[in-house]
């Protein structure tokens, strides 16, 4: 009988080990973040969001372009609204008028041209025969995030906000992901739905 209670303490203490164990097991997987995996997108659904995509972008810099514009006449109605009318000669007058008709017509010829040429590699993302690769997400933005790539590979991404889109905290994305630039995109489901048909 004696040895019974000592064996009754032991029997505890063992059965607290485990209790300890199983806890500390269960806070280490919730303290892992969770890892996402891509799937590939058809070859279709691929060409569908690049040109999505690259128009986003063209709009995007576009309006970049009017908004220097804007500035361009506001830097006219400045100078001949600070300077007294009369002291300006007609020659001053002139050049004035002539450097923001140049600037009006330049800005937007060659600001279009550096725009398409900085976003028409999405055009060509499809073609370089690398299919893009998608998952839906909730995630907060600033938070780190490990993609597990339809090669094998493991991408570490920190959700950011898009230049075309605002997604909220705790708000159902989807992350876009080129193999062939190494960029993440990020869409809201709903749009995604309209280009690719992603549910």
């Amino acid at each position: 009988m004696i040895q019974n209670v000592d064996e009754e303490p032991e029997v505890e203490r063992q059965e607290k080990i485990k209790k300890l164990k199983k806890q500390l097991q269960l806070l280490l997987e919730e303290s892992e973040p969770q890892i996402y995996q891509f799937q590939q997108m058809t070859h279709y659904m691929t060409k569908q969001y690049c040109n999505y995509k690259f128009h986003q972008r063209m709009k995007n810099g576009i309006e970049n372009i009017k908004t220097l514009m804007l500035m361009d006449l506001s830097a006219v109605i400045v100078i001949f609204g600070v300077y007294d009318y009369d002291e300006i000669t007609k020659w001053q007058q002139s050049i004035i008028i002539c450097i923001a008709a140049l600037l009006a017509v330049f800005i937007p010829g060659i600001g279009y041209a550096v725009v398409y040429h900085k976003y028409k590699y999405l055009k060509n993302i499809d073609s370089l025969g690398y299919l893009l690769e998608y998952t839906n997400v909730v995630l907060d933005v600033g938070e780190e995030t490990k993609f597990l790539c339809s090669d094998g590979h493991t991408e570490i991404w920190e959700m950011e906000f898009d230049d075309d889109i605002k997604i909220k905290d705790g708000e159902e994305a989807v992350v876009i992901y080129s193999p062939s630039t190494h960029e993440m995109f990020t869409e809201q489901k709903e749009v995604m739905n309209k280009i690719c048909g992603i549910k």
